[in-house]
């Protein structure tokens, strides 16, 4: 006992520090019980004190018992706190790796998508100082005024994706109709030459949810439905429909754009994803909708068909 005693030192230690403290720290008081009583039967022995021998001998027996019952059940707690410990850190471990993949992807595309723009705008500036026509300046202001849209809704789509990593959901009482109004109302230049239809079906008035990660996610969803509109086609609708269901609000932003190609629908909501290189998009909307949905606890699913059209369909718990 005194050997296994001096191996486990480092153990003992631990398990001294655990949730299971003052049980282990029990048995070892009982362990030097133990020893005290086997030297006491070794001394009744010698002495020839068979009746207190037996007496002595039954207690021990007796405490050990409880202690083998004792270690038992501490051994199990702390071997099941353990197992949760682990799961956790395996859990923490894979969104480790998903943050430095998506770290390293981050800082190569802001890099890149950053400079490309600028360097876009020096050119154009170099050229517009030499430029002889009215025209000539005109066309390079209007793609510098491209450019720089650009950059600002990349950086906005950065904002709001560092925002919703950082910021604690903040519930209050969303007027689900207003929103959708407010966030249609502001997009409606996208649409200079009139051929959008946009349809509002909201029957769900309010709801207790965070109103900036909504307003973020509505925004982003009807924003791609403007984009990828079919210019083929005479008339462009985009539908959104906001309703209840099971206390969850059901959000869905429907048109009959171009669609997306079935090798495309598992990548769409990746980070920098982008379908073609004549995608107007940042390729962090889709992303930064995905991450909020999440982080609200709820789902987004896509049903669509190419040239047909496509539909987002999100689905939000009503928080308390």
């Amino acid at each position: 006992m005194f050997f296994a005693v001096s191996k486990t030192a480092k153990l003992r230690v631990l398990l001294l520090k655990g949730p299971n403290a003052r049980r282990w720290k029990a048995l070892i008081y009982m362990m030097i019980f133990f020893l005290v009583g086997y030297g006491i039967s070794v001394a009744l022995v010698i002495l020839n004190k068979v009746g207190i021998l037996l007496m002595v001998t039954g207690a021990v027996f007796f405490v050990g018992a409880f202690f083998v019952l004792l270690v038992v059940i501490t051994a199990k707690s702390d071997i099941e706190r353990i197992k949760d410990a682990s799961a956790f850190l395996e859990i923490k471990n894979k969104e480790l790796e998903k943050i430095n993949k998506e770290l390293d992807l981050f800082a190569y595309r802001v890099s890149h998508d950053l400079r490309g723009p600028i360097a876009s705008i020096r050119g154009l500036v170099d050229i517009v100082r030499v430029a002889e026509s009215k025209e000539e300046i005109e066309f390079c202001l209007e793609k510098i005024t491209s450019s720089t849209v650009r950059l600002d809704g990349f950086i906005q789509d950065i904002l709001n994706l560092s925002r919703n990593s950082r910021t604690d959901v903040q519930v209050q009482s969303v007027n689900v109709c207003a929103m959708v109004d407010d966030v249609t109302d502001s997009l409606r230049y996208m649409d200079s030459d009139g051929r959008v239809d946009l349809v509002l079906n909201c029957s769900q008035p309010t709801i207790q949810t965070d109103p900036l990660r909504l307003k973020i996610i509505l925004t982003n969803l009807i924003t791609n439905a403007y984009k990828y509109h079919d210019a083929q086609k005479e008339r462009s609708i985009i539908e959104v429909t906001c309703a209840n269901q099971n206390q969850n609000l059901v959000i869905s932003v429907k048109d009959n754009g171009i669609g997306i190609l079935d090798e495309h629908r598992e990548k769409i909501f990746e980070m920098f994803f982008r379908g073609t290189d004549k995608s107007v998009g940042t390729g962090l909307g889709l992303y930064v909708v995905k991450e909020i949905v999440e982080k609200l606890n709820g789902s987004i699913d896509l049903k669509t068909i190419v040239g047909h059209g496509s539909e987002f369909i999100v689905t939000l718990p009503s928080r308390n």
